[in-house]
């Protein structure tokens, strides 16, 4: 929202540069000279010596740079005054955000330079005159971090041997993008004897010498079988009603599905209506079921996961929808599913991961093995028990019923005449609409799986107790961001991270992985079988992405070098957060400890190296340029 007046500043803007308040656009203050700090605060560390003369200088510590904002209010009134005031109070002092929050500040005479800091005092304006409300006060900004940042940058590098010079003229912190063209064992990069490296100490991500210089060949703990985007029916097929059928709990194969260019969801028909399948037909769950073409080779011992859209979209949240992932075995028999499932009357959805092949809790105990079973987060109760009114318009038939007329006849000759007749009532008939409603009930209750975007994992790992094997069961739910595509941080505790694992003993419940199914189904409401039908918004449901990992069952991988990325899955070191990730997942249990994630100095001709080598990977140095 950058003002063209070079003498005001914008203060808690969004990242993209907009939003935020104008001093002269929306606090209506004058903003007088400004004069910025050259330094931040400077702090000598000195040590006396006993018997010197003088001491023994231990260098500087710099703190917090201070920016003093003179500004002139010139109010009408009093009434003007107070207002002004006010409005300063509610854009300046900020208590709803958290205690460590630091707010971006740009002055219009400098608009490329975002400083990053927090109103540290607002002082009571002293009037300048008797008799005019026109007063001044000065505003204190403090920078924790005293740099001001530019606009971000992109240096892309293509060889080991490229020299860089980034922007600015004081240290920042890179973050690093790295999209290899074959699976890694290994990677990181050096500036100078700083580094940051993420794997094993391997030579070429081929072989591995101990300490007794065994070399050991480096076979993967799991291996990618399938990555399937899900942005074409090329790789799956519909399941036919009573061929290539598979047995779906608690729903019927009905509708269509398609692709669009990022998911696999439900079809619409000529009418752009969902295409769930036939209203009022089923007494449970419907829509259509599709399967995967298959993968190169069955599995005893895998990994599977599916990233799901789930999102209710009825404001009373009465309808009801399933999005669900099915396992499948060589003989097309369901062993397991995955998913988010709706219950009635607007109460909180469902994630889970379970294993068997059906999942009656009445019927079924003992025939399956609950992985995950939960309400997500973030719940809010809604109105518990509400009446909501669902409309309906019906035709009636109305009778009418005219009065009857008399009719008087002529008089004859010699003054007498007839008696009067009386004609009949004329009954009809016509039809009328009305509009009348029938009251159903919602809790509106919401939580995580609500509105959710994210992936469902399930992994068979084998565990070796007493010398017998067992399975054990690996389940994790994640929740991903969906603007960026990326997993959210597991330190981000209003998110869903889930993970469990579980040793089955009863060997009741293993299988070779040789399918995966999917399904996109709703559940008929009181608005689908009035006559005529309520229109309402269904469920949002879609695939977003499959991946089948074929495993050598070990349940230590990091006892076993094993690939951490692969190829075509992004890397992403920040050097700002110390973080590493692959393909959204959190790698940093890989990362050396004696990794430094050095900063990049700005202004400063610097070399660096990778791993991969540029040649055999796209990769991005992407940094904020900073001012002293």
């Amino acid at each position: 929202m950058a003002f063209n007046d070079v003498n005001t500043f914008d203060y808690a803007f969004d990242e993209n540069g907009t939003g935020g308040f104008n001093s002269d656009k929306d606090l209506e203050v004058l903003v007088n000279h400004v004069s910025k700090p050259i330094a931040p605060t400077i702090t000598e560390s000195f040590q006396d010596v006993p018997g010197r003369y003088g001491g023994v200088f231990l260098g500087n510590s710099y703190g917090e740079k201070q920016i003093d904002i003179p500004i002139t209010m010139y109010p009408t009134d009093r009434e003007d005054y107070n207002r002004i005031l006010n409005n300063l109070s509610n854009a300046l002092i900020n208590t709803h955000d958290d205690a460590d929050t630091q707010y971006p500040l740009r002055f219009n005479d400098q608009p490329e330079v975002v400083y990053y800091g927090h109103f540290t005092a607002i002082p009571t304006p002293t009037f300048i005159n008797e008799g005019v409300q026109d007063c001044t006060t000065t505003l204190t900004f403090m920078l924790a971090d005293p740099r001001g940042f530019l606009p971000q940058r992109d240096i892309n590098i293509t060889s080991n041997d490229q020299i860089i010079s980034p922007a600015g003229n004081t240290t920042v912190q890179p973050v690093i993008h790295i999209i290899p063209k074959t699976d890694l064992y290994y990677f990181g990069y050096t500036l100078g004897d700083q580094y940051v490296a993420v794997g094993y100490h391997v030579d070429d991500g081929s072989t591995v010498t101990d300490a007794n210089g065994h070399i050991t060949s480096l076979t993967p703990h799991q291996e990618l079988q399938v990555h399937d985007p899900c942005n074409s029916m090329s790789t799956w097929f519909q399941a036919g009603q009573g061929t290539q059928e598979i047995k779906v709990y608690r729903g019927e194969n009905d509708g269509k599905a398609t692709a669009t260019a990022s998911s696999l969801m439900v079809a619409k028909d000529s009418k752009g209506h969902y295409n769930w399948g036939t209203t009022g037909k089923h007494k449970d769950f419907y829509g259509p079921v599709i399967i995967h073409q298959g993968i190169p080779k069955i599995s005893n011992y895998w990994k599977v996961s599916m990233r799901f859209h789930h999102v209710k979209r009825m404001k009373n949240m009465r309808a009801m929808g399933k999005v669900e992932g099915y396992l499948l075995d060589a003989n097309g028999n369901v062993c397991g599913r995955m998913g988010i499932d709706d219950y009635a009357h607007g109460r909180y959805p469902r994630g889970y991961i379970q294993l068997g092949s059906s999942f009656n809790a009445t019927n079924d105990r003992g025939k399956y093995l609950t992985l995950l079973y939960n309400e997500g987060g973030r719940k809010v109760n809604g109105q518990n028990h509400h009446d909501v009114k669902v409309h309906l318009t019906k035709k009636v038939t109305v009778k009418t019923i005219s009065k009857a007329k008399k009719k008087a006849t002529k008089k004859k000759s010699g003054g007498k005449s007839k008696s009067t007749k009386v004609s009949k009532p004329t009954v009809r008939t016509k039809s009328k609409t009305i509009k009348t409603y029938v009251m159903e009930t919602t809790y509106m209750n919401k939580d995580a799986y609500s509105d959710f975007f994210g992936e469902f994992s399930l992994e068979r790992q084998k565990k070796t107790i007493g010398g017998k094997v067992y399975d054990n069961w690996v389940a994790e739910i994640n929740e991903w961001d969906p603007v960026r595509g990326v997993a959210y941080s597991p330190n981000n505790t209003n998110r869903v991270h889930i993970h469990t694992e579980k040793l089955d003993k009863s060997g009741k419940f293993g299988f070779a992985l040789a399918n995966v199914a999917a399904t996109f189904m709703k559940h008929d409401i009181k608005e689908d079988l009035v006559k005529p039908p309520v229109g309402y918004y269904s469920d949002f449901e879609t695939l977003t992405d499959l991946k089948i990992y074929t495993s050598d069952g070990s349940d230590d991988p990091d006892d076993i070098p094993h690939v951490i990325a692969h190829a075509g899955e992004e890397i992403i070191i920040d050097s700002a957060d110390n973080t590493v990730t692959v393909d959204g997942r959190n790698v940093d249990k890989y990362v050396s400890w004696l990794s430094t994630f050095p900063s990049i100095e700005g202004d400063v001709s610097q070399e660096m190296h990778f791993t991969p080598d540029p040649a055999n990977a796209d990769i991005t140095l992407e940094y904020k340029p900073a001012v002293k």
